[in-house]
């Protein structure tokens, strides 16, 4: 796969993000609650276009041999400074595809939303509720003021849930705080410049 080619796939894949996400790709900005892009059912086939893309990116990118991943993840300041900062909302698993993306070295473990989540359940920001019958995560009120949100949403199976999104001021805390968040290292340089 030459650069070329590779660019246009991680468009791709991010357009298809955004896009599962319920935001324009192109503006930058949610898209009406009454688009189309809401439905249930089309936000998850995105998303497994999505996975369907990654894996071929992959695939691509790391020949057969040696794929176990055993490399705890991490990543580094210089990385750290390319993640784009989205004006609309998102979910903490948009937040841990694209340092995914960044961070991409062969051998390495995913980042996972859940170890976002955990952080924030552990430092106040989010908290669990029992809601129709299923432990939820909602925003606690330092979570509110940080800029993390909650709506309640139903999905394809008429099933209520709680989706919850990141706002900019949100999605700075997490990248200041990614060091405690994945046990890895982010220099105080780093997070200087990101706050900058």
């Amino acid at each position: 796969m030459d650069e070329k080619e590779l660019r246009i796939l991680e468009r791709a894949i991010t357009y298809t993000s955004m896009l599962a996400e319920g935001i324009d790709p192109l503006s930058r900005t949610r898209a009406p609650q009454d688009d189309v892009i809401h439905q249930e059912r089309i936000r998850k086939y995105l998303q497994y276009v999505e996975g369907v893309l990654r894996s071929y990116r992959y695939d691509k990118l790391n020949p057969p041999a040696g794929r176990k991943r055993t490399i705890p993840f991490s990543i580094t300041p210089d990385q750290l400074k390319h993640y784009r900062f989205s004006d609309e909302p998102v979910t903490a698993a948009v937040i841990s595809r694209q340092l995914d993306e960044l961070s991409a070295a062969e051998g390495m473990k995913t980042m996972k939303a859940a170890d976002i989540s955990a952080w924030l359940i552990k430092t106040g920001f989010l908290k669990e509720i029992q809601y129709y019958g299923k432990t939820m995560k909602v925003p606690a009120e330092q979570g509110k003021n940080a800029g993390i949100y909650a709506a309640e949403e139903v999905n394809s199976r008429n099933e209520r849930y709680i989706r919850v999104t990141y706002g900019k001021s949100a999605q700075q805390l997490i990248i200041r705080n990614l060091g405690s968040i994945i046990g890895s290292y982010v220099s105080p340089s780093a997070k200087k410049k990101l706050n900058g």
